[in-house]
């Protein structure tokens, strides 16, 4: 006759994706590691942001535009900090837009590129090198939502790069015009916005709607962790 040795029971833990950064349109570790060159643009128009926080009080270098000028948030921007509770495992988890090549990223010359970069999304680079976008390239950092990078981004001159909402960066930002962020861009490595023999300016402003549209997003992402409790007779 069979009997009962154990039970076992699981047990879930959902975690939702938070979104956590001071109100600006540039935020990183220091100060002295924003450049804006003559041809580039950080700015914001609305009370109470900054163009720049940073976790130390340094000043930036600028020849160009920084609105709204800078001050310190008192932290430094890392994953624990922007995504509380979360780690890059968990969040290379949450998502099904990994890009692993720069071939993945939208190209504005395919029939669907209007209609991929017009829907929400949270994309993903697997990318540890520097992930650059060309300037004689069709694959642009183009979209809306939250754009992660596990390393370095370029945006060379003419590159038609254009996003809304959140971007996040482990390491180091060089965007030159016409490329343009709208919403926030947070790196842990130094940032040049610009250069100055280019026509056209590389802009990173500040935008509270593509920003809280891009957390309402995130909200429904979450992590669910499981395990297994044997308990004995």
């Amino acid at each position: 006759m069979p009997f009962l040795r154990a039970t076992a029971g699981i047990y879930g833990e959902i975690t939702r994706l938070n979104f956590n950064t001071p109100a600006a349109a540039v935020f990183l570790t220091k100060g002295n590691q924003l450049s804006v060159l003559s041809t580039g643009v950080v700015e914001t128009s609305y009370s109470g942001t900054e163009g720049m926080l940073s976790g130390d009080n340094t000043a930036p270098s600028v020849s160009g535009l920084l609105a709204g000028g800078y001050g310190s948030n008192g932290a430094a921007p890392s994953v624990s900090y922007v995504f509380p509770g979360q780690t890059l495992q968990t969040l290379s988890n949450m998502t099904t837009n990994h890009c692993a090549k720069i071939t993945d990223f939208p190209d504005n010359t395919s029939l669907t590129f209007s209609t991929r970069v017009s829907q929400t999304t949270f994309l993903y680079s697997d990318l540890t090198s520097t992930t650059t976008f060309v300037t004689s390239g069709n694959n642009v950092l183009s979209g809306v939502g939250l754009a992660f990078f596990n390393g370095p981004l370029v945006i060379q001159a003419k590159n038609q790069s254009n996003w809304a909402g959140i971007v996040y960066v482990q390491g180091s930002v060089n965007i030159r015009g016409p490329g343009d962020i709208s919403g926030t861009l947070i790196a842990t490595g130094p940032v040049t916005i610009g250069y100055g023999s280019d026509n056209d300016k590389g802009v990173v402003e500040y935008n509270p709607d593509a920003i809280s549209a891009t957390q309402t997003y995130l909200e429904q992402f979450s992590v669910i962790s499981s395990s297994v409790i044997v308990t004995g007779n």
